[in-house]
């Protein structure tokens, strides 16, 4: 069933991957969270966002195509919610079968007035952050890409919660960086 591997003298648990299936079911907590969404669907208490500012030289080719490596690898972030029989069910979608541009959006703000940069890029995460999200279809993260500069660029991930947690945060950004890196 479950089994420890060592890596670099790190254990490491392996899951075991769960049959493919047309839905799966959903965790307690995602219940709970579908729920109150469906409940107060204008209600964006169960967003998450957060930035990273980089500083450096980007590769928008390799960028895009490290989101993809881990929108494939994690099926969390191709998962959306559907209420079955009076039951709430998690629909996972097949791999490469949401285009890219679904999921990233690029915007370059480097022809604005330097004084209104950080005003436009603030202004980007707000509403990155209150963007509504439909469960049953769509993605559930967004990867938002502000261009200060050729060098300078302002990474947003918005996420609802129902597919991630703190450490899912953790790991997501990690992996981001790994595939951007290969």
């Amino acid at each position: 069933m479950r089994k420890i591997q060592h890596l670099k003298n790190k254990p490491v648990l392996s899951i075991k991957k769960a049959p493919k299936q047309e839905f799966y079911p959903v965790s307690l907590q995602q219940e709970g969270v579908y729920l109150q969404s469906i409940i107060d669907p204008d209600n964006t208490v169960w967003n998450t966002s957060h930035s990273w500012r980089y500083h450096g030289s980007l590769n928008i080719g390799a960028f895009k195509k490290a989101i993809g490596e881990l929108i494939n690898r994690q099926a969390s972030l191709r998962t959306n919610f559907h209420l079955k029989e009076d039951k709430i069910l998690q629909v996972i979608h097949e791999k490469d079968s949401i285009p890219i541009d679904s999921f990233l959006t690029f915007v370059d703000i480097s022809s604005y007035p330097e004084e209104e940069k950080e005003t436009s890029a603030r202004s980007i995460e707000e509403r990155e952050a209150k963007k509504r999200y439909d469960l049953g279809s769509g993605t559930l993260i967004r990867f938002s890409l502000v261009r200060f500069t050729e060098n300078d660029h302002l990474l947003i991930i918005s996420k609802h919660h129902i597919i991630s947690d703190v450490t899912s945060r953790q790991i997501l950004l990690k992996e981001l960086v790994v595939e951007y890196m290969i």
